[in-house]
C-alpha cells in the first residue's frame, strides 16, 4: 500500500468557525491539495468518517481517480485509475463518490470497474464491489444461488463487513443482494416481488440501501402496476421482513402526496430520514420504524436568515441518531451548508459558504458524513481562483447555548447538592 504524506490531522491548534446561536466547531484538515500531490476533491462525493476518527475519500492524483484512507494521520492509497485489481489488469474507476464505506478496522468497501480481468471478463461487465483487496461481488462470477452477479449498483457495508447492493443476476432481473463477511451472497428480494402496504404493486428495481450494525437496512425502489405509484421506500429486517415506510402518492406530515424521492439513510438507533419531494418542494423527514414523522428541512422554508432551495444531500446517521446533510441553491444569508440533526428534529449548522476556516471561505461542500463521537468529514473548496481543495473533520468545541445551558443547569444542581451535603 502506498503511502503519501500529508499535513497529521491534530485537534490541538483547530481553526474555530464561529457559529452564532449554534455549536462552535473545530477542523483539522486530513488532505489537501497543498500537502497531497492531488489537483481536486469532487465536491459531490462524501468522505466517510468511522468511529475511530478515520477517513476514506477520493482525490485526483495525478490526474487519475484516487481512493485514498487516512489512518491515524497518514494517508495510503487503496486503489487508483490505472493501478493494478485484485482480479487481474487495472481499474479504470474507483470509488463511485457517495457509498464509500470505512469500517472501523480500517477497511474500505468501494465499488471498481477494470479494463478487463485475467479471467477475460471485459468493460461493461467487470464492475466489483471490494473490501481493501478482497472482492465481495464481482459481475459476471459471484454466484448468487444458481446464477450470478449481473449489475451491481448503489451499496451498503457495516462493522460486521455485510454488504447490502442493488443490483441484478443473469437470470432473475433486478433484485436486493447480501453478501455475509464470509462472502456468500443471497438475493433479498427481487424484482417482481410483491410490494407490502401497495395492494398490485410489485419491486422493480431497488436504490439506496442504507444497513445499520444489526443487519437491518432500509431502501428506495420503483414500483411497477399500480397506476400513480411509482417509487417508494421500504425496511427489510435481519430476519428478512419487508414493510412499507411511505410510496408516492402517499400523504406527508403536512398532508401533501410525495411525488418523488431520492435517497434514505438509517442510524443503529433504528432512526431514519429521507429525502423526498411533496407538493413540488424538496424536503429532509425523519422517522422511525415504518414511519416519516416530521420535517426538518424544506425548499422555501428559512434558517438562520437564509432560505433552503431544491437541493438537498444526505449523509448518514450515527448510534445516537444524530445525522447530517449537505444543502445548496440557498439564498439569503448563505447558499450552501452542512448541518446536524438530532432525532428529535433539532437542526443546527455545522458550516456555510459565509464562514471562514483558516482564514478563508469555504466555497462548496462535499456530502458530509458523521460518526459516533460527533465528528463530521467532508469535502470542501475554498473560495478563489485555484482556491485550496480538501478534506476536513469537525469536532464540536463549544456546545449550542441550549446544550451549554443544561450543562450549567446540571453544575448549578450539582453544586446545591454538595452545599446541602455540607450543611
Amino acid at each position: 500500500m502506498k503511502t503519501i504524506h500529508s499535513r497529521t490531522l491534530s485537534l490541538l491548534g483547530l481553526a474555530l468557525a464561529a457559529l452564532p446561536a449554534h455549536a462552535q466547531y473545530g477542523f483539522g484538515s486530513v488532505a489537501d491539495t497543498t500537502t497531497l500531490p492531488a489537483s481536486a476533491f469532487a465536491s459531490a462525493d462524501r468522505a466517510y468518517i468511522n468511529n475511530n476518527g478515520d477517513v476514506v475519500f477520493t482525490a485526483t492524483v495525478s490526474g487519475n481517480r484516487t481512493l485514498i484512507k487516512n489512518i491515524g494521520g497518514v494517508n495510503n492509497i487503496v486503489a487508483a485509475q490505472g493501478s493494478s485489481t485484485v482480479y487481474g489488469s487495472s481499474y479504470d474507476g474507483v470509488g463511485d463518490g457517495v457509498n464509500v464505506v470505512l469500517n472501523d478496522a480500517g477497511q474500505v468497501t468501494f465499488r471498481g470497474n477494470a479494463t478487463v480481468g485475467t479471467d477475460g471478463i471485459v468493460a461493461g461487465n467487470n464492475t466489483a464491489i471490494v473490501r481493501d483487496t478482497t472482492i465481495v461481488s464481482r459481475e459476471g462470477t459471484t454466484p448468487i444461488g444458481t446464477t450470478t452477479a449481473n449489475a451491481i449498483n448503489n451499496y451498503s457495508a457495516n462493522n460486521a463487513n455485510t454488504t447490502v447492493y442493488a443490483g441484478s443476476q443473469t437470470v432473475g432481473g433486478n433484485g436486493l443482494f447480501s453478501v455475509s463477511a464470509g462472502g456468500t451472497a443471497t438475493r433479498l428480494i427481487a424484482g417482481g416481488t410483491a410490494t407490502p402496504g401497495i395492494t398490485g404493486g410489485t419491486f422493480n428495481a431497488f436504490l439506496f440501501p442504507s444497513l445499520d450494525n444489526a443487519g437491518n437496512a432500509s431502501f428506495q425502489s420503483t414500483i411497477s402496476g399500480v397506476s400513480g405509484v411509482t417509487a417508494g421506500l421500504f425496511n427489510i429486517t435481519a430476519g428478512g421482513t419487508v414493510s412499507k415506510i411511505a410510496a408516492v402518492a402517499d400523504t406527508d406530515v403536512s398532508g401533501n402526496a410525495y411525488s418523488a424521492f431520492a435517497g434514505i439513510v438509517r442510524g443503529d438507533s433504528g432512526v431514519i430520514a429521507a429525502n423526498a419531494v411533496a407538493n413540488g418542494n424538496r424536503g429532509i423527514y425523519l422517522g422511525s420504524g415504518d414511519a416519516l414523522s416530521s420535517l426538518i428541512a424544506r425548499q422555501g422554508l428559512s434558517i438562520l436568515g437564509a432560505t433552503y432551495g431544491n437541493a438537498f444531500a444526505l449523509g448518514n446517521i450515527n448510534a445516537s441518531g444524530v445525522g447530517v446533510f449537505r444543502a445548496t441553491n440557498m439564498t439569503g444569508a448563505f447558499t450552501s451548508a452542512i448541518f446536524t440533526f438530532t432525532s428529535t428534529g433539532q437542526v443546527s449548522k455545522v458550516l456555510s459558504d459565509v464562514d471562514t476556516v483558516f482564514g478563508s471561505t469555504v466555497s462548496s461542500f462535499g456530502v458530509p458524513t458523521i460518526n459516533n463521537a460527533g465528528q463530521i468529514a467532508f469535502n470542501y473548496t475554498f473560495s478563489g481562483t485555484g482556491g485550496t481543495q480538501g478534506v476536513f473533520v469537525g469536532t464540536v468545541t463549544v456546545p449550542e447555548a441550549g446544550t451549554s445551558l443544561l450543562l450549567l443547569a446540571g453544575a448549578a444542581t450539582l453544586g446545591a447538592v454538595i452545599v446541602r451535603r455540607r450543611k
